[in-house]
């Protein structure tokens, strides 16, 4: 085999030298650790982990790590899907697809899908230094009134008056109770003395059913039905009884602004999205890029103001506008402001689309969940979601605790949603700037002389 391919990092594999190191490893007990995209938080502009200076498309803060990381762990990248190796700088050229099963693997960060979005120089970020605060910090000031000479007087008398009384007893302090395990009522005997009844009469049953012909035989099974129904009942009774209510382990929360610090130092960015204005082949278009990798791309209060601010600057300046969407919900940290992003968001779309006669693409990428599903992801003109993508309200996990059913493998991808009517396109990330470009011309938005 060539050398060449052995060593300019094709899919190959790695080279004969690798396939030693790892051999000897693994005579010494160890193994060289692989990476999946779904477990990196890559960040732009570097593979290694070491500070560098970030690209035309990015201007914040020229940090992307704090701590050193092993520089394999960025080298190559598994598909989980078929289990192929992947140099990293060839993934990066092939748009993360894996070239084999033609997975759609998660992009690192939001910068290079502006870069498969954007033409080269033309991007131009907005709202840049909007940082998120902590709501229960945030200080509210109010002005006090001026009181009148007679006001005070009546004040003073008041408090005279008051102070004459008698003082109240105070209110003995209640003694601080502890919270113990409840204890099992002996309703889970009488359940257990049940389970095993019913199981006794469907053994018979079923030894019937087999000599039964006819009515008869119809009867059975509906008596084994009933059975069974009452089977399940007491399961679910049973397991949300079982959830026994123990003392609460006191923990130490990390503050918010630490939080928030943490992931700016990590990704390089100040919030889960980023906004500007750019050139796709030619034709200005405002654009914003939720990042996932900055707190799962959690909508804040922040998050909902920039897309705000993007949108009401398209229907000033009449351009197109496409939001690229990948977020697992509403931002937990700041509470109701963040479920207010929903209709503020919606609120300004109605105003670009309706009054304006605008024209706004949403692409749903994987994961896209929540509150960004449950508002702006679903308004666009144009739907457009990526292959194998994770698009839902609730998750699968809240939907099987909260309903009690299981939920079919692959009910919340793309491929069968789309076969529901959810969104109107799945396209594959290589066509996707023709197919935007074109979805442009055709309405009237022409490229740039």
């Amino acid at each position: 085999m060539d050398k060449r391919c052995m060593n300019s990092g094709d899919n190959l594999g790695p080279n004969t030298e690798d396939l030693n190191k790892k051999s000897r490893a693994k005579k010494k007990g160890k193994t060289i650790p692989l990476v999946s995209l779904n477990e990196t938080n890559e960040s732009e502009g570097s593979i290694l982990g070491t500070p560098v200076e970030n690209s035309d498309l990015t201007k914040s803060n020229d940090l992307l790590y704090t701590e050193p990381i092993n520089p394999i762990y960025y080298l190559w990248v598994l598909c989980e899907n078929c289990n192929s190796l992947h140099f990293i700088e060839n993934l990066k050229s092939k748009l993360y697809v894996c070239e084999f099963c033609e997975e759609h693997l998660k992009m690192s960060n939001s910068s290079e899908r502006i870069e498969l979005s954007i033409d080269p120089g033309t991007w131009d970020p907005m709202d840049e230094d909007l940082v998120s605060l902590d709501p229960d910090l945030i200080e509210v000031d109010s002005e006090e009134e001026e009181l009148d000479d007679e006001d005070e007087e009546d004040l003073m008398s008041e408090t005279d008056d008051s102070d004459s009384e008698e003082e109240l007893p105070m209110p003995e302090e209640e003694p601080d109770i502890q919270k113990v395990p409840v204890e099992l009522p002996d309703k889970r005997c009488e359940e257990e003395n049940r389970t095993k009844i019913i199981k006794k009469k469907l053994k018979k049953l079923k030894r019937a059913l087999d000599k039964a012909f006819g009515d008869e035989r119809s009867r059975i099974l509906e008596k084994i039905e009933k059975l069974q129904r009452k089977l399940t009942k007491i399961d679910l009774d049973s397991a949300e009884e079982d959830e026994v209510p123990y003392e609460e382990v006191p923990y130490e929360e990390v503050p918010y602004e630490e939080y928030l610090d943490s992931y700016q130092t990590r990704t390089g960015l100040t919030e889960a999205v980023q906004t500007g204005v750019g050139q796709l082949n030619g034709i200005p278009v405002a654009i914003g890029v939720m990042d996932f990798q900055f707190i799962g791309g959690s909508m804040g209060s922040v998050v909902g103001e920039k897309i705000t601010r993007l949108i009401e600057y398209a229907t000033d300046k009449l351009l197109p506008l496409i939001i690229v969407c990948a977020s697992g919900g509403a931002r937990m940290q700041e509470g109701s402001l963040s479920l207010m992003q929903m209709a503020k968001i919606s609120l300004a779309l109605e105003d670009y689309q309706s009054k304006e006669k605008l024209f706004y693409v949403a692409i749903l990428t994987s994961p896209t969940t929540g509150g960004v599903t449950a508002s702006f992801g679903m308004l666009g003109d144009i739907i457009i979601a990526e292959p194998n993508a994770y698009i839902a309200f609730a998750g699968k996990r809240v939907i099987e605790e909260t309903v009690k059913k299981i939920v079919p493998e692959g009910s919340q991808e793309t491929e069968n949603l789309f076969k529901k009517g959810l969104f109107d396109l799945i396209l594959p990330r290589n066509l996707l700037k023709i197919i935007l470009s074109e979805l442009l011309e055709f309405h009237h938005f022409l490229p740039l002389k």
